[in-house]
């Protein structure tokens, strides 16, 4: 058999990787700084942050019994589709404005009803973390003198509060 012997041709010399990196120093030093240059520009005045404010409601039928409680859960359920209209409507964003006064533009709002529930998620986009939970809370305040022209017999319930988004 034969023997696998390791020349001095075939092994990696440390001082000769050192050497080239001290000859490359100044060009390793300038593509950092371009590097460190490139991520600041980047983070400061291309990326715009976007702070999400959510919050979960119910939406039931006043008249509710343990009786019709698949129709209820129907009814509900349709309801929600309708708030969901409520909170995405320029009317609510207009009291919004009325009752906070000046606010940022950016701002978006959406609503998404989860899928054979009657739960409603709120979500409140902004750029400033304050601004979407203080929109958040206002629309939750305001929504009621809205929708109780569209339809009387709803109940929403708060099942978790915005809070200040990180």
């Amino acid at each position: 058999m034969k023997e696998i012997t390791t020349t001095k041709s075939n092994q990696m010399n440390i001082f000769i990787v050192l050497r080239d990196v001290w000859h490359n120093a100044l060009f390793i030093l300038m593509a950092a700084i371009i590097g460190f240059s490139a991520v600041t520009i980047y983070g400061r005045y291309v990326r715009v942050p976007e702070y999400t404010s959510s919050s979960t409601l119910v939406v039931a039928a006043k008249s509710t019994t343990y009786a019709n409680a698949y129709a209820a859960l129907s009814t509900a359920s349709s309801m929600a589709g309708v708030l969901k209209e409520v909170f995405e409507s320029d009317i609510l964003m207009q009291k919004v404005k009325e009752s906070e006064g000046n606010l940022p533009a950016g701002i978006s709002v959406s609503a998404n009803v989860i899928s054979g529930t009657n739960l409603l998620v709120l979500e409140v986009t902004a750029n400033d973390p304050k601004t979407a939970y203080v929109v958040s809370n206002s629309i939750l305040k305001n929504y009621n003198g809205i929708s109780d022209y569209l339809f009387s017999n709803a109940v929403l319930e708060t099942v978790s509060e915005p809070q200040i988004p990180t």
